[in-house]
């Protein structure tokens, strides 16, 4: 008994001494603060030929030196979304009330499933992981290949907004291939002196904000035919067109037919619009406006329809239709 009340006493005092010299837990609660992450899109850069399933991992970072509570993080897709989340190992589409200690991190895995032969499925499969704390909001976005293809993924930064992969380096002749679509995820790029062959056929697929980008004195065959026309698609097979040389009235034209609409432009516009950029020596926006509509100042848009350009005027030759030379 006596042991026994000296035990009671000493377990006593250890827990009096605890609960005394625990800190209370400071919750970061400043509205400018923003969590840090390990990559900011995560891409499942796997092309399936079957139906498959992979995992990448995203790392979240608590920067400060106070607990940081995120009131919400979810799926943006929600249940229907192609992706999964183990969000701290909890299996779900959204959790609530996640701490993260100071100077801190989290584990998100992420599962991307795709069926590569369900032709509903866009080229480019997308989605969001949001996160909501202290009246802010941030996301990471995610991005898996969702068909059978040849895809085209920018790996070097230009700037905080442009990325690109070169397809044809200097002194490169490349051909694309006819077998599957290709989809351009960020620029394409022909280097300097590389040249860059698009036959009859070909299925370019480019995403938001993705384009060809063709370096000074690097060259561009386009061989599309209108029996086997040069075929361009956005990702999520919304729009497409088709675009091919042929001759009009004794001129020489390229054609470009978007649904039920027939467009008209002068072929000399490529050797045109090459030499002035050559010239220009940088960067210029496109600019694409309607017909009706003004052009910005200083854009290829701008340009294709000034009378200082080598045909005095407009390069598209159907009348009300010869904007969008910018596109």
């Amino acid at each position: 008994m006596k042991i026994n009340s000296i035990t009671k006493c000493i377990l006593f005092l250890f827990l009096l001494v605890t609960f005394a010299c625990k800190k209370d837990i400071k919750i970061l609660t400043d509205k400018s603060a923003k969590l840090k992450f390990s990559q900011d899109t995560v891409i499942f850069d796997t092309v399936f030929t079957t139906v498959g399933t992979i995992t990448q991992t995203l790392k979240v970072y608590n920067p400060y030196g106070q607990t940081l509570k995120i009131s919400s993080i979810m799926l943006a897709g929600g249940n229907k979304s192609n992706f999964r989340l183990n969000i701290d190992g909890v299996k779900s589409s959204s959790v609530s009330n996640i701490e993260i200690a100071p100077k801190d991190s989290l584990y998100i895995f992420v599962a991307a499933t795709i069926d590569p032969n369900n032709t509903n499925n866009p080229m480019i499969v997308t989605d969001s992981i949001i996160f909501e704390f202290n009246g802010n909001k941030q996301d990471v976005d995610l991005v898996a290949w969702g068909q059978d293809a040849y895809y085209i993924k920018a790996t070097t930064k230009l700037n905080q907004n442009i990325k690109y992969s070169i397809i044809a380096g200097e002194n490169e002749n490349i051909t694309l291939k006819t077998d599957k679509p290709y989809v351009i995820y960020g620029y394409m790029v022909v280097d300097s002196a590389g040249c860059l062959t698009i036959p009859a056929g070909a299925r370019l697929h480019f995403h938001n904000k993705s384009g060809l980008w063709v370096y000074r004195y690097g060259c561009l065959n386009v061989e599309g035919t209108k029996e086997n026309p040069w075929t361009l698609k956005t990702p999520p097979l919304s729009s497409d067109y088709e675009m091919y040389k042929d001759v009009k009235d004794g001129k020489e034209v390229i054609v470009c037919v978007v649904g039920k609409t027939t467009l008209l432009y002068d072929y000399n516009c490529l050797k045109d619009l090459h030499t002035m950029l050559k010239k220009h020596g940088d960067w210029m926006e496109l600019g694409s406006a309607d017909e009706q509509k003004p052009a910005k100042e200083g854009t290829v848009e701008a340009w294709g329809r000034s009378e200082n350009n080598p045909v005095g005027g407009w390069y598209g030759l159907k009348k009300g239709l010869r904007g969008r030379f910018g596109m």
